[in-house]
């Protein structure tokens, strides 16, 4: 996976910077075994997800429960 590491929320549309980074800098973790991990606010979990190619551009499909 293109985006192994540990990734900063820099913006979201209905929250703003004070509420993610309420307890933590928000981020989202993508592990190589396709795993990610995540938390904003005070918001926090993990996804499944998988790098696809829709209409030549590449982007992380995710699922969660």
């Amino acid at each position: 996976m293109l985006l192994n590491g540990q990734w900063r929320i820099v913006e979201m549309e209905v929250w703003d910077r004070e509420y993610i980074d309420m307890e933590v800098t928000g981020y989202f973790t993508f592990h190589k075994n396709g795993s990610e991990h995540f938390q904003f606010g005070l918001v926090q979990g993990e996804m499944d997800c998988r790098m696809e190619t829709v209409d030549g551009k590449a982007r992380v499909a995710s699922s969660w429960e």
